[in-house]
């Protein structure tokens, strides 16, 4: 239930603040191709960076998971409710709260106080390492392949100077492991 308020917060937010988002350009389909290689390079550098044992160093024996399937045992109503909100969150909301904060803002206002003015798809040194540092530090347990991940997503930024060609790519890579999580049952990664 937490996890369904946070989410109709965050789209009321992402609602109230989208008039100052950029025009709606379609997505170019090198945006798909960078969310599927995504998902590879996601799930392989979590599992490379789990098996090393600095998860354990840091965040204790475990990390919280949360399988649906033990957690709503016998409730199959309120099962797919949950995971209905949760891929809505994981593909519709958290690709553009996400990318319209980190390459929108703060990467833009890194490069200068009147960040707004600062033009779509330009990001200097600092803007990219922050742009970087701040997902790092957002998911500690997946730290190396957050600062792949996201440097995948600055490439692609820069190069198409298209911020939907991010939240597009972001999309695609979320949904892909929301399907890979329920396939596979490895409930750590979400």
């Amino acid at each position: 239930m937490l996890y369904v308020g946070k989410l109709v917060l965050t789209l009321l937010a992402v609602v109230a603040v989208a008039r100052g988002y950029p025009r709606w350009r379609t997505p170019s389909l090198l945006s798909l191709l960078v969310g599927v290689v995504g998902i590879v390079v996601w799930v392989g550098l979590a599992k490379v960076q789990r098996m090393s044992g600095i998860n354990e160093m840091l965040f204790g024996p475990t990390r919280a998971e949360f399988d649906p399937w033990t957690n709503f045992a016998g409730e199959d109503l309120q099962r797919q409710v949950f995971l209905a909100f949760r891929f809505v969150g994981l593909v519709l909301v958290v690709p553009v709260i996400e990318e319209m904060f980190l390459r929108g803002f703060a990467m833009r206002y890194m490069q200068a106080e009147r960040w707004w003015e600062v033009p779509w798809g330009v990001a200097d040194r600092t803007a990219l390492i922050a742009g970087t540092l701040i997902p790092v530090m957002l998911h500690p347990a997946e730290a190396l392949a957050a600062a792949v991940w996201f440097g995948m997503i600055h490439w692609l930024y820069l190069r198409t100077k298209n911020i939907w060609d991010c939240v597009a790519a972001h999309a695609v890579t979320n949904l892909l492991l929301g399907l890979y999580v329920m396939k596979y049952g490895e409930w750590w990664l979400w």
